[in-house]
């Protein structure tokens, strides 16, 4: 939950948990463990299909279409940069 109350987007979630000061700090390599063990564990009814595909795309730098929640959740959850 965002200080002033409204539900963190699902960047915001990923970059709070995983100790980011910046949503831009998602893109450096050392916080990709985190956001592999983290992934798994947000709710799939917690963030639309929308909302993951984006997230995905801002941390992979690649646009990339999932059937479903899970699967753009699975997809993160074995991210790894070419870095």
């Amino acid at each position: 939950m965002h200080p002033d109350g409204r539900k963190l987007e699902l960047l915001e979630q990923l970059a709070m948990d995983t100790g980011c000061s910046y949503l831009s700090d998602l893109h450096q390599p050392e916080r990709q463990l985190g956001i592999r063990i983290l992934a798994p564990h947000i709710s799939t009814q917690a963030y639309t299909l929308q909302e993951w595909e984006d997230a995905v795309e801002y941390i992979t730098g690649v646009r990339r279409r999932f059937h479903s929640v899970s699967q753009a959740q699975e997809f993160l959850s074995c991210y790894r940069s070419e870095q």
